[in-house]
């Protein structure tokens, strides 16, 4: 009975309890609700105070300080410039420098080799026409006249003919391959060897290594012309001997210098083929004889 008693008890206590903090609790319940009830006001005063705050709008840069950021980059340009100017100039003194020891190589180099001779130029080349007369005609030997030119005081005898057995050898030089030719073909036909020279020193050339009978010779020729031909046939101690007869288109005029140089016949342009082949007779038959004709004008 004592135990239920004291239950009873313990419940009644716990019941006060409950019951006196329920009563404690209940006066602040209206504080709260105050409070949850002022909160929204607070919240629309503070949104309305955000949405009064002006945006604040970006500022301009300021030009006086953008002034030393310019400055130095301007002065970077011009260091980098500076700089590569230098390296360009270090550049070229390098490659002259280069180059001037190469040169002074080269130099000691060339002291240094024995010097060589240039060498000869090459001989002149020579035309030749090759002959169309039958061997008889070729070695039978030409006809000479009993008439003599007149000889001129003073001269030594013609030199004898190059080649005692055979045609008599005819030079011809002029610089004209239509006349050579042509006057070529003549003289052979007539039974004579041609030599053909374009030029004065092709023709003292075929001289020394061929040897001739008659010179036949244009006055204008590049390189060396006719009067300087004859002139150093003149000179040469085994042609100084050798007719020459010049072909010009001025005989008067060329008078006066052909007979200073030595020129034994002056025939004018144009001519007739018989008077040249009789001329030519003329003088081979003068170069076998024991006196030597002057000057003739035909």
């Amino acid at each position: 009975m004592n135990t239920y008693l004291l239950g009873g008890l313990a419940v009644a206590g716990l019941l006060v309890l409950v019951g006196v903090l329920l009563l404690r609790r209940r006066p602040n319940a209206p504080a709260r609700d105050h409070h949850r009830a002022a909160v929204p006001v607070d919240t629309a005063a503070a949104d309305a105070s955000v949405r009064a705050v002006p945006t604040p709008t970006p500022t301009p840069p300021d030009p006086a300080a953008a002034a030393p950021n310019v400055d130095a980059q301007r002065l970077a340009a011009t260091e980098a410039l500076r700089q590569a100017r230098r390296r360009k100039a270090e550049a070229a003194a390098r490659l002259q420098a280069e180059q001037q020891a190469q040169a002074d190589a080269h130099a000691r180099q060339a002291r240094q080799l024995p010097q060589v001779p240039p060498a000869p130029p090459a001989p002149h080349p020579v035309e030749r026409i090759t002959p169309v007369l039958s061997p008889l005609a070729i070695h039978t030997p030409p006809t000479t006249t009993s008439s003599q030119p007149s000889a001129a005081p003073g001269l030594a005898p013609l030199r004898a003919p190059s080649s005692p057995v055979g045609p008599p050898t005819v030079l011809l030089a002029d610089d004209s391959k239509v006349v050579r030719v042509k006057t070529g073909r003549l003289l052979e036909k007539a039974g004579w060897r041609v030599l053909l020279a374009d030029d004065g020193l092709a023709a003292l050339q075929l001289l020394d290594a061929e040897g001739a009978d008659l010179l036949i010779t244009d006055v204008e020729m590049p390189g060396l012309d006719g009067f300087e031909l004859t002139r150093r046939v003149r000179a040469h101690p085994r042609w100084g001997r050798l007719p020459v007869i010049m072909i010009t288109s001025s005989d008067d005029k060329h008078r006066d210098q052909a007979s200073a140089a030595g020129v034994n016949l002056l025939m004018g342009k144009p001519y007739e083929e018989a008077a040249l082949l009789a001329q030519v007779r003329l003088w081979l038959g003068a170069a076998s004889g024991s006196t030597a004709p002057g000057l003739a004008l035909h």
